[in-house]
């Protein structure tokens, strides 16, 4: 109940975030509408502040021993009011202690989002304010990718035939994935490839060569 009264209270935010969140997901539309509903509801009959029930919250979750770990990914591809938002209403609850929040997202992206969203600046200074501990992910090597895909659509060849490919096949796939894969720029289009290639492959098995059908799927993800 004390969490839900402090619901109650961020209750304005959750509900934007959660209206915003039902034009992608459906059901989310649902939430904000529950959300909005509840801030009108009169659960805090003792008259609680936030920070009263803030210092309920946390002795209880003292008590469970337990620590909650919040992932929030691809920030920067939201609208900069969605992206604003969005870090405010993390930076609200970033004062539990028990709760980690990992943001994943693209800094030069973001911070333009930010810039555009506030009106500041310097969108990198206010992350800043927000995320006190940040690193950067390096690129995945060309070869690694090119690997991973390789991987990924000999597992597709069996799975559709029931065996491993022979020796040519598997000579001529890893010569696709070698000259088209060099394009490959992100773990995303890896898994695209591959998993365009896993769609149709069963459909077309009879009609195209496997290592052709990998092929056009690296080129068309590759060079849309």
């Amino acid at each position: 109940m004390e969490l839900l009264k402090y619901v109650q209270q961020t209750s304005g935010h959750l509900a934007s975030l959660a209206d915003l969140a039902g034009n992608v997901v459906p059901g989310f539309t649902l939430t904000a509408k529950g959300l909005d509903a509840l801030a009108k509801l009169d659960l805090n009959a003792r008259g609680k502040t936030a920070a009263d029930l803030r210092g309920d919250i946390e002795s209880r979750l003292d008590a469970l021993g337990l620590t909650f770990i919040v992932v929030i990914n691809d920030l920067d591809r939201l609208e900069p009011a969605q992206a604003v938002e969005t870090l405010r209403l993390v930076r609200s609850v970033t004062d539990f202690s028990r709760f980690r929040y990992v943001m994943c997202y693209e800094s030069d992206v973001l911070a333009h989002a930010v810039q555009q969203g506030l009106g500041v600046q310097d969108g990198h200074q206010y992350l800043l304010k927000i995320v006190p501990l940040w690193f950067s992910l390096p690129c995945p090597e060309a070869f690694t990718s090119r690997r991973h895909f390789n991987e990924d659509a000999l597992q597709i060849n069996c799975d559709v035939h029931g065996t491993g490919p022979d020796a040519k096949t598997a000579a001529t796939l890893t010569r696709a994935a070698d000259v088209s894969g060099e394009a490959l720029a992100a773990p995303r289009e890896v898994f695209q490839a591959a998993s365009a290639v896993r769609f149709r492959s069963p459909s077309v098995e009879d009609y195209v060569w496997f290592p052709d059908q990998c092929l056009l799927q690296l080129i068309r993800v590759t060079n849309p």
